[in-house]
């Protein structure tokens, strides 16, 4: 479930890529994210601009480097007077005025060559030069006659990169602590000498607080799927325990559970609480996405690496790679995300190719009821 448009896409593409060797080798608000100042001051301008970039653009995926900066206009008082302020400036600190600026930065990646096909090319140096608007806050500090200076990340427009500020205000994990999420997968495989492989799996995560339920509707992992599939339904009813979690797990539907003896999602992740919360929420960082317009989206040139990760990084002549992950925002929280693989490949005169479709949603927020079954055996 961690990482969840990574596992079923995992099995999926690994099952194509296998028997190749064997033969022969939605209504509502959108973002509510107004903007954010920088944790730190700093005593230039030109500080402040390079910090903006140290922080808020360079990531996992990217280092961006300073090009240069231009100033486009100064705030209006009333502009300033708009900035949301969270609890970031101290009670000592005026701010006394502001600039537009545009930075240019050029960003490089240590994911320009991966061995698969049909995904972006990596950009020419020209193309790889890119500019975002920042705000550059002037701040007067009582009893100080010297004034600093902090960045201010403004709300990002359709096309952006994401900034950090913006993406961990839409993954607060406080925001999610009580919801119900939804999964739903269908894939399927065309290999040499079988027939078409159909498969699909559900779920449902409700998290209450200090309870949560689970319910798996997957296909059996010690079947054969290259012979046939066959599907296991496990629920499981979690509760905190001074820290700990006990499970109880049922087989037959929820007719009868039994308390487990040992973790049965430790496979998944789950060890705590907040993993109940967190284990489907985006695990790349910001770098790795831009914003769209209605929400974020995994960048094109990085399709690449998140292929490569689902599948072990197989990869090389003959084999066609392509994917999207789409992240839906709404009341500034996430809403849904889908996701696509497709995945051929060739070898010796046989083809093999597999196709995954992925939806998770985020609902009930705030409403979600977890209530201890009541045939539960300790």
């Amino acid at each position: 479930m961690k990482k969840f448009v990574s596992l079923m896409m995992a099995a999926l593409m690994t099952l194509a890529v296998v028997a190749l060797a064997a033969c022969g080798g939605s209504g509502g608000s959108g973002d509510t994210f107004k903007g954010a100042f920088s944790e730190e001051s700093y005593e230039t301008e030109d500080e402040a601009i390079q910090a903006f970039l140290d922080e808020e653009i360079s990531g996992d995926a990217v280092e961006a480097e300073f090009v240069s900066s231009r100033e486009k206009s100064t705030l209006s008082s009333k502009q300033l007077n708009e900035l949301e302020r969270g609890d970031v400036l101290d009670s000592d600190e005026t701010i006394v005025g502001g600039k537009i600026v545009e930075v240019t930065y050029r960003r490089s990646t240590e994911f320009s060559t991966y061995s698969v096909a049909n995904t972006a090319a990596k950009p020419t140096a020209d193309d790889d030069t890119f500019v975002f608007t920042v705000y550059v806050i002037e701040i007067s500090r009582t009893g100080v006659t010297v004034h600093e200076f902090r960045y201010y990340v403004p709300k990002a427009e359709t096309g952006d990169v994401l900034t950090r500020s913006y993406f961990e205000d839409v993954l607060d994990s406080e925001k999610y602590v009580n919801c119900t999420q939804e999964y739903t997968m269908t894939g399927k495989a065309s290999t040499p000498g079988t027939s078409n492989i159909n498969v699909s799996s559900t779920y449902t995560i409700e998290v209450a607080n200090d309870r949560a339920m689970i319910k798996i509707h997957t296909v059996d992992p010690s079947v054969d799927i290259t012979t046939t599939v066959q599907y296991i339904d496990i629920w499981v009813y979690c509760e905190e325990n001074m820290g700990d979690i006990d499970f109880w797990a049922s087989q037959d539907g929820g007719r009868t559970y039994i308390k487990a003896p040992y973790n049965p999602l430790a496979q998944y992740g789950v060890y705590d609480f907040e993993d109940f919360v967190s284990m489907n929420l985006p695990q790349y960082d910001y770098s790795f996405f831009e914003k769209t317009k209605n929400g974020f989206k995994l960048q094109d040139e990085f399709i690449q690496k998140y292929l490569a990760d689902a599948i072990g990084q197989v990869g090389g002549p003959g084999i066609s790679l392509d994917a999207s992950l789409d992240i839906r925002v709404k009341d500034g929280r996430i809403s849904e995300m889908n996701a696509h693989a497709k995945m051929s490949a060739s070898y010796g005169g046989y083809s093999v190719s597999s196709e995954s479709t992925e939806k998770l949603t985020f609902s009930k927020f705030g409403s979600t009821k977890v209530t201890k079954p009541s045939n539960i055996t300790d």
